[in-house]
């Protein structure tokens, strides 16, 4: 092999790439033929990125792909020739540019193995818009890993157009996307995988297995989790949405002063939240003291709610318009208005917060519902699993 490539493409290629890797999966695979060079790697997933290149002989050679990066990474500007050999030592894949040289070793007995294939029929997206919307996902949806259906972002067919979706039981997204998508769409991406792989997608596409993004010279590929999601329509009925309040606010203003609270009083979350005549007024108790903000807003009936917020300040930030509507009552509901589509959901903290009380959780009818008391059942979610891809 012996190719030349801009040093700042090759480091994004292979830092692109070598993501995917874990301990038991090492190897990366560096193959130039056609004018370019494509890198592959697979462990949880598998990922590919091409990368123009002056290729003056193919080949491909299999090298320990995390010590590869790091190489890579270290390229000064310019050109990196790179360029196989055979030493008594063993095979080396040499990296060179200005007057720093670096041989990595070549891996013996190791192969990549077969991947899936990607679907003929990928789906265009816009990158901006994709992007952002899944990575707003993924920020809802949940850690805790004991949960793996909730630790996903669902990708589904909704009135014939895109619906993305998260959620970790206490806060909600729910997003369509104008994309055409097929009749009965239905996956589960693991959620940092998507928030990653999709920032800059142009096109995604989904088989029984395994969900596949694709981008500006690069293919990236995950098993989709198994299991049941919870089904948010019904979560969102306009029974279990109703409010006889809407408060219309100025988004930078209730997030400048939700801030500005939290960082007063750090050990109590949950705040109380007045909307009256004259605005919004919100009071978070602290140990020591207690920290009083008012809001000016449009309310059209008085209320007074409880809400953890963190889960305030993920919704908010959230949305994109300068104006937005919150809906208080036994779920918050907050509404972009430049975005109809889009609806943010977190739920009303019910309790007391000295003995322990909690947020309602949202329900789901498939795995967990209120009782006449309101107060929230655990859920019982099928713990999912990560469904393995067959080549």
């Amino acid at each position: 092999m012996k190719a030349t490539v801009d040093s700042v493409q090759l480091s994004r290629a292979v830092s692109h790439v070598t993501r995917v890797l874990d301990p038991d999966h090492t190897a990366l695979s560096v193959r130039a033929a056609d004018g370019g060079l494509v890198f592959e790697a697979v462990g949880e997933g598998y990922s590919r990125a091409s990368v123009q290149a002056d290729v003056e002989e193919p080949g491909e050679a299999l090298v320990a792909g995390v010590r590869f990066a790091l190489y890579a990474d270290a390229m000064p500007s310019g050109e990196v020739a790179l360029s196989s050999r055979q030493a008594a030592t063993g095979g080396f894949l040499n990296l060179s540019a200005g007057s720093l040289s670096v041989d990595a070793r070549l891996l013996t007995g190791a192969s990549m193995p077969q991947v899936p294939q990607a679907p003929a029929d990928m789906l265009g997206v816009d990158p901006e818009v994709f992007g952002q919307a899944v990575a707003t996902a993924a920020s809802f949806a949940s850690r805790d890993k004991s949960n793996p259906v909730l630790g996903g972002v669902r990708l589904r067919e909704r009135d014939g157009r895109l619906g993305i979706e998260a959620t970790d039981r206490y806060r909600a997204y729910v997003r369509t996307l104008d994309v055409a998508v097929p009749e009965g769409l239905d996956v589960i991406a693991p959620a940092e995988w998507l928030r990653t792989a999709g920032a800059k997608a142009t096109a995604f596409g989904a088989t029984d297995r395994a969900m596949f993004v694709s981008g500006d010279g690069t293919l990236d590929m995950t098993p989709l989790i198994d299991g049941a999601y919870p089904d948010l329509g019904r979560a969102f009925s306009p029974e279990r949405l109703r409010s006889d309040s809407v408060a219309k606010v100025e988004r930078a203003a209730l997030v400048k002063a939700a801030r500005t609270m939290r960082r007063l009083v750090d050990d109590k979350p949950v705040m109380e939240t007045r909307f009256g005549s004259d605005g919004v007024t919100m009071t978070l108790r602290g140990a020591d003291q207690d920290v009083v903000q008012w809001v000016p807003a449009e309310v059209s009936a008085d209320a007074t709610r409880r809400i953890n917020i963190d889960y305030l300040l993920d919704a908010l930030a959230a949305l994109g318009s300068d104006d937005v509507e919150v809906r208080p009552g036994r779920m918050f509901r907050f509404v972009d208005e430049s975005d109809p589509s889009t609806l943010v959901v977190a739920a009303e903290f019910r309790g007391n917060q000295e003995r322990g009380g909690g947020h309602g959780a949202i329900p789901d009818q498939r795995v967990g519902d209120r009782g006449p008391s309101g107060q929230a059942l655990r859920p019982h979610l099928r713990h999912g699993r990560r469904r393995h891809a067959r080549p």
